[in-house]
């Protein structure tokens, strides 16, 4: 496996087609954002293509193609990792390695407010600005720049990101984590002592409302199926259940699971 360049990335999106479903979204962001995590198994041409990120003592993947070639790389190197992947990797995964942990991820999509949508808060939220990087990164856990790299490049993209306040601090925030095609996928964090305020439901709501209004997006929500909080706040905020994906993850897990 090589790194994939500028070229590289262009072929796969081609072979690819059109982002018409929100699956892999983390995937689809890398090969529209760039970035050094790209990785196939020809330069040019690949067949087989596995975006890598970082992760809390982990690799967390997301590969398509063919996966005898990713599969195979991505064992190779000797961590413990997750992997967001079409059905077809599975059997390939567990030939190697044996025992894996396997979740589903739920994907919910967003098509817009209605009548019956959720109520729109009444509490101040602002949007979130370049200067604001601090109290941020100050905040939101490790996975929440995973995609982009940086604040400074979510902001520059022109992402949604919204907050409420506690003095000089951020309470709750939510932004955009990435994003691909006509789908953004939104995140929301809110410190613990805030919690059951509903100050993520009032910036996860003007986080939506700004993609679908300010930059005609669909937002999508993802989350471990067991991750029964989380599952309910789509749904209060207009969500609907569009799509189930798989997470391998090596070595196994009694939970397995990507975002809270």
């Amino acid at each position: 496996m090589v790194r994939l360049d500028a070229g590289g990335a262009k072929y796969v999106r081609d072979w690819l087609g059109p982002v018409g479903e929100p699956g892999l979204l983390g995937l689809w962001h890398g090969l529209e954002h760039g970035g050094e995590g790209l990785w196939g198994d020809h330069a040019n041409r690949p067949g087989s293509v596995v975006l890598v990120r970082e992760g809390d003592g982990q690799i967390e993947a997301f590969g398509a193609g063919e996966a005898k070639p990713g599969v195979g790389w991505l064992i190779r190197q000797g961590r413990p990792f997750t992997l967001q992947a079409p059905e077809s990797w599975l059997e390939p995964v567990k030939r190697q390695v044996g025992k894996v942990s396997r979740a589903v991820v739920e994907t919910w999509v967003h098509r817009g407010f209605s009548r019956d949508a959720a109520a729109k808060p009444k509490v101040k939220v602002r949007r979130l600005e370049l200067r604001h990087e601090g109290c941020f990164e100050a905040v939101v856990p490790s996975w929440g720049l995973r995609g982009w790299g940086s604040y400074g490049r979510m902001i520059e993209a022109g992402a949604s990101a919204f907050g409420l306040f506690d003095g000089e601090g951020l309470a709750s925030a939510s932004w955009v984590f990435e994003e691909a095609g006509g789908f953004s996928g939104v995140a929301v964090y809110t410190v613990r002592r805030f919690r059951r305020l509903g100050l993520g439901y009032a910036t996860a709501y003007a986080n939506i409302w700004s993609e679908i209004e300010g930059r005609g997006r669909l937002p999508i929500w993802s989350t471990p199926a067991e991750n029964t909080a989380s599952l309910t706040l789509a749904g209060l905020l207009g969500f609907e259940h569009a799509a189930d994906e798989a997470l391998i993850r090596w070595p196994p897990r009694v939970e397995a699971g990507i975002r809270g």
